[in-house]
């Protein structure tokens, strides 16, 4: 954001959501900010939209115990890194199904359009294929999403899962499963 690095690594063990910024980059880190105190939180994707408004896409967990990260996606309006101010989205969950609830990577931006690596946790299996979701209606009072690509083991011989997504660049990094 702007001249700073942010980052955002999984930190659901620490029951929050912790957001480091570098102050030697790649090297030295300083913990910015945190939030969801006692909270169970997984995958969790921060993104500035084209109007400048910060969102916080993640999946949560309100169950200790069993600990099901992939069955709801909630939305939340942010201040940015800072997370003085976060807003939960009055349609919570905004996603609800193991077939493309769970975050699979970062926000895409393409070409003015936003899309969401989203886990396809079907047949039982924990990161059994990836949808490319685009995200259609971001707005305080409204979320829609569409599934514009799936990924499955079929597409890939000797795969058995498709767990995320990452984007640089013309670059695509998928994190696959052998057999």
């Amino acid at each position: 954001d702007g001249s700073d690095i942010f980052m955002m690594p999984e930190t659901c063990q620490s029951h929050r959501l912790e957001i480091w910024r570098a102050t030697q980059f790649p090297t030295d880190w300083v913990l910015h900010a945190t939030a969801f105190e006692g909270q169970d939180l997984a995958e969790s994707s921060l993104f500035k939209a084209q109007d400048g408004q910060w969102w916080l896409l993640t999946n949560l967990s309100d169950h200790y115990a069993f600990q099901d990260h992939s069955s709801e996606l909630y939305l939340f309006a942010v201040d940015g890194p800072d997370l003085k101010n976060i807003v939960p989205h009055p349609g919570n969950p905004v996603v609800i199904g193991a077939d493309h609830a769970r975050n699979a990577g970062a926000i895409i931006r393409h070409e003015g359009r936003l899309f969401r690596p989203a886990q396809n946790n079907s047949f039982g299996v924990y990161g059994y294929g990836l949808n490319l979701m685009e995200i259609m209606r971001l707005e305080a009072t409204s979320y829609e999403e569409r599934p514009v690509k799936r990924f499955t083991p079929a597409d890939r011989p000797g795969c058995s899962g498709i767990h995320h997504l990452s984007v640089a660049g013309h670059r695509y990094v998928f994190d696959w499963s052998g057999q």
